[in-house]
């Protein structure tokens, strides 16, 4: 290991001075990152009380810095062997320990070879990083742990030149071995990294108990005399000289506080709820209940566009018919998507509108229902009877189809339209939506879905900007003496009235 001057350790009093020396340490292999650990410890400390660059440290903060260079110190002194093998046919493994803590988390890589007559294990690779300032969770530092345990895994195997036989990963985190196992859907923090570790098919995950894990020593930090004849962090457990089946095991049951710990990952299960196909239902069917689920499960806001919804969802009608035994087969056909749009527009209305539904059904009356002349059809859809139904329109422009205004379907419906008429401004897109459809306060809400279209903010933009003002001219805010810049003004000729009759011409000075 390569490092600062030591005649400079221990003269760094600023968080610059500090972090050239912390950065100035070469220990590729990490054999004594416990004790660089402390410094970016020290490091990450200042830049939580957001010391200046210049600014002397404290008088704490010098004292740690102290005993952190001190070690640094030593560790450019000590020497060790750098063979490591065993003469004749050996048989390799890669034992990795991985541990978090509150500060930092950390792995740590063991070289077993045996032979037929012994056996040795030695430290190879070890990796610390801190723990973010943002506080989380400590099993998802162990899972973070377990991510750098298997990526420096992956990459010390693809440069030894020998063939391991087998790998194996220790963690001592009951949460992270039973989110490793286990088959249910977990948040997309955990999810995301869980993918890349099980794609470790060839390794091994094992628990271990926290008081032998080496990687216990890297993840706290630890000066140099605690380390330096420490055989539990140069050779690992005395165990791993046994066979593989000699190796102990320990029970990992969650405990409770673990139990809720490793609950908290788990996404709750989608409630899929029985939905009947609505279309053709007469009016006295209507549901009034507000806490009406989600067909199929599916939700509006998860999609982007509403014909990936109505395909979606007619795939998934299609697939009842066939539970039914219908004998349907080939793509989509237009009467499909159109009953699909039907009963996303009745479920919608039956959330939004139950009130009103119930009123129309029993014949009662309110402000809603006069003003819009609201009334159910044979498909069980809420409709706008206005005054035109006389004109030479077509049936749905004399009776539009009610939509709420904030809805998720309603927003897809009004992208949707504005996407097919090329982009158009608000008063189409409205135009061509009313000939369907009535939505309260339509104006407003077609404008806020516009102005969230993409394509439009992309090549519309904005108006332009004002240019800067300019500064002042030089002669305008700099100091002289009076008339050193003048402003002449010349003004006539002005008819004078005098014996002979004369012109007179005038000027005028100013100072600028």
């Amino acid at each position: 290991m390569s490092g600062p001057k030591l005649e400079s350790l221990e003269l760094s009093s600023t968080k610059r001075e500090l972090l050239q020396s912390i950065a100035s340490i070469f220990d590729p292999l990490g054999f004594f990152s416990p004790v660089t650990l402390l410094g970016k410890l020290l490091l990450q400390t200042l830049w939580s009380k957001k010391v200046e660059w210049d600014f002397k440290l404290s008088e704490n903060d010098c004292e740690l810095w102290k005993e952190i260079a001190f070690d640094i110190k030593q560790i450019q002194t000590h020497t060790f062997d750098r063979y490591i093998g065993l003469d004749g046919k050996c048989s390799y493994q890669l034992l990795c320990f991985c541990d978090a803590s509150t500060k930092a988390y950390a792995c740590a890589i063991y070289l077993r070879h045996e032979t037929d007559e012994s056996c040795r294990v030695d430290l190879i690779y070890s990796k610390t990083r801190l723990a973010p300032i943002k506080k989380i969770s400590i099993p998802r530092l162990e899972l973070l742990a377990v991510i750098i345990g298997i990526r420096c895994l992956a990459f010390i195997e693809s440069h030894l030149k020998i063939t391991v036989q087998k790998e194996t990963l220790w963690t001592d985190s009951q949460c992270v071995i039973h989110w490793i196992a286990s088959k249910k859907q977990m948040s997309t923090f955990a999810e995301n990294r869980l993918k890349e570790i099980r794609k470790c098919t060839d390794t091994e995950f094992r628990y271990v108990s926290t008081d032998i894990n080496p990687a216990d020593i890297a993840s706290r930090g630890t000066h140099f005399s605690e380390i330096k004849s420490n055989n539990l962090w140069w050779n690992g457990p005395s165990w791993l000289l046994f066979s593989n089946a000699q190796w102990p095991t320990w029970s990992y049951n969650l405990t409770t506080e673990n139990g809720n710990l490793y609950k908290s990952e788990i996404k709750p299960s989608t409630s899929y709820q029985q939905t009947e196909l609505l279309v053709g239902e007469p009016p006295s069917g209507v549901n009034c209940d507000r806490k009406l689920g989600s067909p199929y499960g599916m939700k509006c806001e998860n999609f982007s566009s509403l014909i990936r919804l109505l395909r979606i969802t007619a795939w998934v009608q299609r697939f009842i018919r066939k539970l039914k035994k219908d004998t349907i087969s080939g793509p989509l056909t237009g009467k499909e998507i159109e009953d699909a749009k039907l009963m996303w527009i009745v479920h919608i209305q039956r959330k939004h509108f139950a009130k009103e539904i119930h009123d129309i059904t029993k014949n009662k009356s309110s402000n809603i229902i006069r003003q819009l002349g609201l009334t159910i059809d044979n498909n069980g859809l809420i409709r706008c009877v206005g005054r035109i139904e006389h004109a030479d329109i077509s049936e749905n422009a004399k009776r539009p189809i009610l939509l709420p205004k904030k809805e998720a379907f309603t927003k897809l419906l009004i992208y949707n339209y504005h996407r097919n008429l090329l982009h158009v401004g608000v008063a189409q897109t409205l135009s061509q939506i009313r000939q369907k459809y009535w939505i309260p306060q339509g104006r407003s809400t077609v404008r806020h879905v516009l102005r969230t279209c993409g394509n439009c903010i992309r090549y519309e933009g904005g108006p332009y900007k004002m240019p800067l003002i300019p500064p002042l001219p030089k002669k305008r805010v700099t100091e002289s003496s009076p008339y050193t810049y003048t402003g002449i003004d010349y003004f006539g000729p002005l008819y004078v009235k005098t014996v002979n009759g004369s012109k007179q011409c005038g000027s005028v000075y100013t100072p600028a």
